[in-house]
């Protein structure tokens, strides 16, 4: 999925203008909201379950269901009046479109998570793959042929489809009929948390995207969404499967007094491991990868991008403490961190807003750099764990990968103008030179770490 998001973006900037992107971040603003709210919240608590109960499932499939057909009319509905507030006419349609993505999520909320609880992670890796091809293969098609911002709607819709019908094929879960349902009061108190968790992450994600529209304008909308498409990649491609995996562990070590914590521990090593080099040593070339690959007026974005990396970096790091809440049933506390989170980070953004779009940037880094001791002591509530333990194995990692950063950055000012292969070239071997520095210094830690995920 990283690889196909990579290859798709020069291709798609070819074709689309940065008002282009800026509409459909616009629309996938309201249609975000609408996908975190598809399962009800409740899927993931059918995982925790230690015997599987039929109609309890079941029961949760239909309420699933029922809840994804109101967010599709909901959406619909609400299309023309945010056209309207944003002043942007064809993100009217553009949510319309939208609607029928958290439908297909809902849809296959119950199956995945019967998948997950059994184990079944390389089938789901699979159907996201193929998934995610085909909505690349789309996206050209429909850029090539002159749709615009339609492109990549259509990107959005086929990946949802995909998704959907090849977990229905893949899963062993059989939809029963709308009869008998069940008592599913432990799992809306459990959705309840996993919703208010979810609604303040995209919250703090999504209303910048809305602040900077009004204020800024769609031009630099465009700029941020850009940046923020290519900031999201290490959340998708390794944050969010190492974060599921380390959810299925935990919950089997709930009982296991710092247990968990040695898990987030470990995983926070290997997450430092995977994710600051590569995003820390692209910042300080950004810009000019930026303009190579998508073109001159791109160039801001990468700029954005360089600003915003560290901040993205760690928040993705941390960001296993969310799954040690859940499995020690400990949400509701998870909820307060991430709402008081949000509104300052929020907050910080909009500070920043007066001073322009790179102001923006800078202002992710610094605001994830202060709050991140006031995160770890809401972990400790999770479960015990040392916050002087989970920065010394942050150090190795941010150490390592700001050096490589800053040396590259150097080199290239020194050398001038060169080519955009020859630089991606630089960038390439500085990165492969961080990772096996962090290897010498880790390799038992770092070992420990994925035999953790291979239990």
């Amino acid at each position: 999925m990283t690889i196909s998001q990579v290859l798709i973006l020069p291709i798609i900037a070819a074709y689309l203008t940065v008002e282009d992107f800026g509409a459909v971040a616009l629309a996938m603003t309201v249609a975000i909201f609408a996908q975190l709210l598809s399962d009800a919240g409740v899927g993931r608590s059918l995982i925790r379950q230690k015997q599987i109960i039929d109609r309890e499932w079941n029961t949760v499939f239909w309420f699933v269901a029922l809840v994804g057909a109101l967010l599709m009319a909901a959406l619909i509905g609400i299309a023309p009046l945010a056209a309207w507030i944003f002043d942007v006419p064809i993100t009217g349609p553009l949510i319309a479109a939208l609607s029928v993505v958290p439908f297909l999520f809902a849809l296959t909320a119950v199956p995945a998570a019967r998948m997950e609880r059994d184990g079944h992670f390389p089938q789901l890796a699979l159907i996201q793959l193929i998934a995610a091809v085909c909505g690349m293969a789309i996206a050209i098609w429909f850029a090539v042929q002159g749709a615009g911002a339609w492109a990549l709607i259509g990107q959005q819709i086929t990946i949802a489809l995909v998704r959907f019908l090849g977990v229905v094929v893949a899963s062993n879960y059989t939809y029963g009929l709308p009869l008998k349902f069940v008592s599913i009061t432990n799992h809306m108190k459990f959705g309840r948390d996993s919703i208010s968790t979810s609604l303040m992450f995209t919250a703090q994600r999504q209303v910048p995207i809305m602040m900077i529209g009004y204020f800024l304008g769609q031009t630099a909308l465009g700029l941020y969404s850009m940046g923020q498409r290519i900031w999201n990649i290490p959340h998708m491609a390794i944050t969010g499967p190492v974060s599921q995996t380390a959810y299925l562990r935990m919950t089997k070590l709930q009982d296991q007094p710092g247990a968990m914590a040695e898990v987030f521990v470990t995983m926070t090593r290997v997450l430092a491991f995977l994710v600051f080099p590569p995003m820390l040593i692209m910042a300080a070339v950004a810009p000019d990868i930026f303009a190579f690959l998508l073109s001159e007026p791109w160039r801001l974005a990468g700029a954005v991008y360089a600003l915003a990396a560290f901040g993205i970096a760690l928040e993705c790091v941390v960001s296993t403490s969310g799954p040690m809440f859940q499995a020690a049933d400990k949400s509701f506390i998870r909820v307060q961190m991430t709402t008081e989170r949000s509104i300052l980070r929020i907050i910080a953004i909009g500070c920043a807003l007066p001073f322009g779009i790179l102001a923006v940037g800078a202002a992710i880094s610094l605001f994830a750099a202060a709050y991140l001791l006031r995160e770890l002591a809401y972990a400790r509530k999770a479960d015990v764990f040392s916050r002087r333990t989970v920065l010394m194995a942050l150090a190795p990692a941010i150490a390592v990968s700001l050096a490589g950063a800053g040396l590259l950055y150097l080199w290239t000012t020194i050398q001038g103008d060169v080519s955009g292969l020859y630089l991606i070239g630089q960038a390439l071997a500085v990165l492969a030179a961080a990772w096996t520095v962090l290897l010498v210094l880790q390799f038992k830690a770092l070992k420990g770490g994925l035999a953790i995920l291979g239990k």
